[in-house]
């Protein structure tokens, strides 16, 4: 899923175009979790290249990773430019690059503090049923003939096979007839409709593929009574200096296609932070959710969302 300024934009695996007004776009990434993002200045006449690779699968065992870990699993290569076009701070927010180096400078009475928030989606654990059955092993039988078979001098090549030649063809004509009846019902229309309508299931491409493959909004920050901006990713705020109240909540699912999903986002869904900010120091939160889904049985929605999410890193409040 490629996410234009926070919004959906293109599905899907391979090179294609996405039309957008000129200017400067926040382009991210999602596969499954929060992935690359990069500030892109489009162009009013031309176009810019990018390159997104996820290199590895990603599994539980990223949430006991630092952010910075998990962030390196993705990779967002902007093609076509010389160098980064200057950001300049919204509503004293800003999108950082994970791996920027540079120590951000706050004004006098002010504090910067930020958020490095990610997502992974949780795997399902749903089997995918594709009305076939495994056929049952032949039962063993006892012909009293122990350890390999030797031919004896004289035995014909049926004795020595020591099966009966027409029936073994004829098994193996029938196995071969219901194997290709079967792949032809599978990848017939009916059979493709089928399959898509059990779990919205790609036969030409991804095991685990949903019809309608979700986004996931970003997530909701609180600080004080206001709501921010914020993604997922490295997010900067500039506030004044002294205490503030800050909550960090998984968001609910998008309204296009979790309106009919059975929701489940109890106190394990939010982060609560009393964070004293003394003037001219940067404060670091880092926080890794897990956003569990469950794609409705017409592969066109969500039937149940659920999430929860863990500080990974944050100073002591």
């Amino acid at each position: 899923m490629i996410l234009v300024d926070g919004r959906p934009a293109a599905t899907g695996f391979g090179v294609g175009a996405i039309e957008v007004d000129p200017g400067l776009r926040l382009v991210q990434v999602q596969c499954g979790a929060s992935g690359a993002y990069a500030h892109v200045e489009v162009p009013s006449a031309g176009r810019v290249e990018l390159s997104s690779v996820v290199p590895r699968r990603l599994d539980h065992r990223t949430a006991a990773q630092r952010t910075s870990n998990f962030h390196r699993q993705f990779d967002l290569t902007v093609k076509g430019r010389r160098h980064e076009p200057a950001v300049s701070p919204e509503d004293d927010w800003q999108a950082i690059a994970p791996d920027d180096p540079q120590r951000p400078r706050s004004e006098p009475g002010t504090a910067v503090l930020r958020l490095d928030l990610a997502y992974m989606q949780r795997p399902s654990e749903e089997d995918i049923a594709l009305g076939l059955s495994a056929a049952a092993p032949p039962e063993a039988k006892d012909d009293g003939r122990h350890g390999p078979h030797r031919p004896r001098p004289f035995e014909t090549f049926k004795e020595q096979i020591g099966e009966d030649l027409e029936r073994l063809a004829e098994g193996q004509h029938r196995i071969w007839g219901e194997h290709r009846a079967a792949q032809r019902e599978i990848w017939s229309r009916s059979g493709k409709a089928r399959a898509h309508a059990l779990r919205g299931l790609d036969l030409l491409g991804e095991s685990r593929c949903p019809v309608v493959r979700p986004w996931v909004d970003p997530p909701k920050v609180t600080v004080g009574d206001s709501p921010v901006r914020a993604i997922w990713g490295v997010n900067e705020y500039r506030f004044a200096a002294g205490t503030h109240l800050v909550e960090i909540a998984v968001p609910p699912p998008p309204e296009a296609v979790g309106r009919g999903a059975a929701v489940s986002l109890d106190g394990a869904s939010r982060l609560l932070f009393e964070l004293e900010l003394p003037e001219g120091t940067m404060t670091t939160v880092e926080a890794i959710a897990e956003i569990a889904m469950t794609v409705d049985a017409e592969g066109t929605g969500l039937a149940s969302y659920a999430g929860t999410i863990d500080a990974v890193f944050a100073p002591e409040t």
